[in-house]
């Protein structure tokens, strides 16, 4: 089938549509040959967004709405790959999604929402396998970088028949280049998924999902020697969902590897008192009224500087350790380490337009789609697009 573009951006007046936007104006080589075309529900605003980033001449002004079905329909009909951009996605993101896979049209998303990607998966995987389209949620900060790091470690551990393989990944936030500027910020749209998640439970994910299977392996607040760091269990975005579904997609699910995902949050004291913190903000979050006002803090296309993001820094560290049978001890193999020079925004644009671009060349394949993680579909192409502008640095220590 014909299609008018290679990749429309939907939803680019939002925050991160918008740094999508000045991504591709910014990188011309990255995008060369390809046609670009922008989408809202609102001409006048994504026209104003066009010209703001002055990508007048460089993409086309598309009309749809989540509420028009024959929009959406239209939409995907008219491109190779089509990015979604609009959350929460729990409210907002199951119909491009849907008239992406009935279209056989190839999806980009960067919600954070573990809890949607799995009824996404149940609901979708069946018909995208059938019409071709490769549907990759996830494909922002939440939760490439996670992934692109759990693999490379994974690969650097040589792995005997009967090994399993354990990662901890610690996430250090707040580093800074210049330490009197700022680093970053959320969006309004993270604002409002982080809220209608802590009040109504959607989208998150599932409380099974948490926890590692095997009782060898902590899953709750834990000082983790090898990465010196006290960890906080922050697995209620996408981030361990997709490393554990990248594994039983790429391993097989007799090999799918164990996975603890958290913050480096300095002293384990801190780490009881943000589960008491939290679990107190998620009661308040559940009063209408306290809702309401929250929820009126921050206005659409709200969120950090250019200077702050910029002046962001963050680094993941990933303690790879193997183990075998039921009374072996786990042995530490290495530490692998995925350096970010910027904040989370930032990579969201580059992560979710290289991931359009690799699947731009790819032509749906009626039994070949499905709903799959960006690192299983995408692999070392993926991993080579992410780190070839030095936004994101991969290293590998192993244990001595």
């Amino acid at each position: 089938m014909s299609r008018t573009y290679d990749i429309v951006i939907f939803g680019v007046t939002g925050f991160s549509g918008t740094l999508m936007l000045r991504y591709y104006v910014d990188n011309p080589t990255e995008f060369q040959g390809l046609k670009i075309a922008v989408a809202g529900r609102n001409k006048a605003k994504v026209e104003a967004v066009v010209g703001k980033c002055k990508a007048d001449k460089l993409v086309e002004v598309l009309v749809a709405d989540v509420s028009n079905a024959e929009s959406l329909a239209a939409l995907a009909k008219s491109t190779k790959v089509l990015i979604a951009c609009a959350g929460p996605f729990c409210l907002l993101g199951e119909p491009p999604l849907k008239a992406c896979v009935e279209a056989g049209t190839h999806y980009v998303d960067i919600t954070g929402e573990g809890g949607w990607i799995r009824n996404m998966v149940q609901q979708y995987d069946a018909k995208a396998k059938e019409t071709g389209a490769l549907v990759l949620s996830a494909c922002g900060f939440d939760s490439v970088p996670a992934d692109l790091l759990a693999r490379f470690a994974v690969e650097q551990t040589d792995r005997q028949a009967d090994e399993r393989i354990a990662l901890v990944t610690a996430v250090q936030l707040g580093m800074r280049a210049d330490s009197s500027k700022g680093f970053g910020g959320v969006s309004h749209g993270t604002y409002q998924t982080m809220l209608h998640g802590l009040a109504t439970g959607e989208g998150l994910s599932p409380l099974a999902d948490h926890k590692v299977s095997d009782p060898r392996l902590s899953s709750s607040v834990q000082l983790d020697p090898a990465l010196n760091a006290a960890l906080f269990p922050f697995e209620f975005t996408s981030d361990a969902y997709l490393v554990r579904r990248t594994s039983a997609l790429l391993d097989g699910e007799s090999k799918q590897i164990e996975y603890f995902h958290g913050l480096n949050v300095g002293f384990r004291l801190v780490g009881y008192l943000m589960q008491i913190g939290f679990a107190i903000f998620a009661v308040l979050c559940r009063i209408p009224p306290l809702l309401a006002f929250l929820k009126g803090r921050m206005q659409v296309g709200d969120g950090a500087s250019d200077e702050d993001r910029a002046n962001a820094r963050m680094r993941m560290s990933c303690a790879v350790r193997s183990f075998a049978g039921k009374s072996s001890t786990p042995t530490l193999r290495g530490v692998a380490t995925m350096n970010i020079a910027s904040d989370g925004y930032n990579v969201t644009a580059m992560t979710a337009m290289q991931c359009a671009r690799l699947l731009s060349k790819r032509a749906a394949a009626k039994g070949k789609g499905g709903l799959m993680t960006p690192v299983a579909a995408l692999g070392s192409d993926l991993r080579d697009a992410c780190t070839q502008g030095g936004l994101l640095a991969l290293s590998w220590e192993p244990q001595k």
